[in-house]
């Protein structure tokens, strides 16, 4: 959100780990949390900026390969974070 604040056009790519692993291991959120495309919205509705979004794994070539193309990014920051609190 900052980034886009800024100016930039920002795009997401999830893969939903967390949220697979929390159903695996029967852990559910301490808080709930909209899935990505309703997060872009609520961003959308309080600041009029778009972050864009993706579903899928970057580890998937022909997925990443496309989202690179179509969204021709000038910066990739690749945060994969893992939390560590519930693991």
């Amino acid at each position: 959100m900052a980034i886009s604040k800024r100016g930039n056009d920002v795009m997401v790519v999830d893969n939903y780990l967390h949220r697979r692993l929390a159903i695996e291991h029967k852990m559910p959120p301490l808080v709930s949390m909209p899935a990505l495309p309703e997060r872009c919205q609520i961003w959308k509705s309080v600041s009029g900026l778009e972050i864009k979004h993706a579903i899928g794994d970057v580890q998937d070539f022909e997925f990443l390969a496309k989202v690179i193309k179509d969204f021709a990014p000038d910066t990739i920051v690749h945060y994969a974070e893992q939390r560590s609190a519930p693991f």
